[in-house]
């Protein structure tokens, strides 16, 4: 199953199925592939993706918001890349993706909010711009501070020593 974009909504097709609109992850359980989000784009829809079998996105910088649930549960997801211009991630848009392994998040993201990640308990590579104003990745650590607040924003300790890279952060060390 693809997805493919004609103007700003988003068209499923699937062998043997008609074309319908996308609307909050309906029939998008078998979606394993998004040929590409067209630049005219630049809200992604609640729950849009939610458990759908995608494996690997990469979201332009024309996507300014990606709303909350966006790919709730979808378990075959690894890889996110956001590229320069997305600016905020909402309440739980990457939430219970228990494949996601890499993210990531450039210089113009400003707001993460909060469970964003929640329970994506595989994610071990952060990559945050370290031109990003808003957001550090404490010691290349499986961790986002918010830089403003010095506040949590996820942590994964998987494989790491999270005392010293939550002390190291929160106090506002080397990142």
């Amino acid at each position: 199953k693809r997805l493919m974009f004609e103007g700003q909504q988003a068209q499923q097709t699937m062998p043997g199925a008609g074309a319908g609109p996308l609307t909050q992850g309906v029939g998008v359980e078998e979606l394993t592939t998004i040929e590409e989000i067209p630049e005219s784009t630049t809200v992604i829809d609640d729950s849009a993706f939610a458990s759908s079998g995608i494996e690997e996105i990469t979201i332009p910088g024309s996507v300014k918001t990606i709303n909350s649930n966006t790919f709730l549960g979808a378990r075959s997801l690894t890889t996110v890349v956001l590229e320069e211009g997305v600016e905020t991630i909402k309440a739980k848009a990457f939430a219970v993706d228990t494949s996601l392994l890499s993210i990531t998040i450039p210089k113009t993201v400003e707001t993460i909010e909060y469970n964003a990640f929640n329970l994506d308990f595989n994610l071990e590579e952060i990559n945050i711009s370290n031109e990003n104003a808003h957001y550090k990745n404490p010691l290349n650590s499986n961790t986002i501070i918010d830089k403003n607040t010095n506040k949590l924003v996820y942590a994964n300790d998987k494989g790491k020593e999270p005392s010293l890279v939550l002390i190291e952060g929160l106090l506002g060390g080397k990142s």
